[in-house]
């Protein structure tokens, strides 16, 4: 049996409230739910996995809700975007208030992972976040930062709806945030439609066509594949397991595997956004990425 026990909130925590014996996330949203060796888990190791992946969830949003944040506030400093200031202030409050809310569910149902901590599966390592704050600071040459936040956000809204779908089986505060969390963001979707025309369709072929291959490469390296962070929940959260190693090694090979990389991103989960990057074809080489781009 697994020493999970590490992972569970005391008595004497603020976290009584969490429901530990429910998962937390939709189980088809985790990668090791696609593997073969994912059969071979008990009741309660699919369990812990499942909790502690939505824990790696909550953060990897309130990271990208953070860092993009920056990228926000400097269009919101172009005279050209000046009609769309308030609406872009707005934007950039509650992507603070969501990441704080995340960071302080998480905190609230695992203090002993967490202590003071907001992350410990997303680690970037400082020269990433140096590289997009920086990137941030120049929306006119990176405007592709701008299509990373509109697939970040459509796709947080159809996750909050697979968190409806499955209400009554799920931990009730991991449902709650999810679903507060989906009903801005399918607002700042309109929003970023107008940055769209604003930054991309101004800009010059040159930039749009080096942002395009940039988009596919950033894509690929820190959204889409199975990496280091899958590997650190694995790790975390099966502690010990005698299959361990062999799970990671089929996570990992998730990569290859179309039929999973087809469920994370296509046109059930970012209908809106694809449906605008068809009308660009500089955006052809994040097409070819996309397992699931024309499903």
């Amino acid at each position: 049996m697994l020493d999970i026990v590490a992972a569970r909130p005391t008595e004497t925590s603020h976290s009584h409230s969490i429901d530990w014996t429910r998962p937390f996330a939709p189980e088809r949203m985790t990668p090791l739910a696609y593997t073969p060796l994912f059969g071979t888990l008990s009741d309660e190791e699919r369990l812990r996995y499942n909790q502690h992946f939505a824990l790696y969830v909550n953060e990897k949003i309130a990271y990208l809700e953070e860092e993009l944040s920056h990228f926000m506030l400097s269009v919101a400093k172009l005279s050209r975007a000046a009609h769309l200031r308030p609406e872009l202030l707005s934007l950039v409050q509650d992507e603070q208030r969501h990441a704080a809310g995340f960071k302080a569910l998480n905190r609230r149902a695992a203090p002993q992972l967490y202590g003071a901590r907001d992350r410990l599966f997303v680690q970037p390592g400082k020269a990433v976040e140096r590289l997009t704050r920086g990137l941030a600071q120049l929306p006119t040459v990176f405007p592709l930062l701008l299509w990373i936040i509109l697939l970040q956000e459509e796709r947080s809204v159809y996750y909050s709806q697979l968190f409806t779908e499955e209400r009554e089986f799920l931990e009730p505060n991991f449902v709650a945030i999810h679903e507060r969390h989906s009903q801005d963001e399918a607002a700042h979707v309109a929003v970023d439609e107008q940055l769209i025309r604003l930054l991309w369709d101004d800009a010059p072929h040159i930039v749009r066509w080096a942002n395009g291959h940039l988009l596919a490469r950033a894509f690929s390296e820190f959204l889409y594949y199975p990496k280091r962070a899958a590997v650190e929940v694995l790790r975390i959260s099966l502690a010990g397991h005698p299959l361990l190693d062999l799970m990671v090694s089929q996570v990992l090979a998730l990569r290859y595997d179309l039929n999973f990389l087809s469920t994370t991103y296509n046109r059930t989960t970012n209908p809106e956004t694809l449906f605008l990057m068809d009308r660009y074809p500089e955006l052809r080489p994040l097409a070819q990425v996309m397992a699931g781009y024309d499903l």
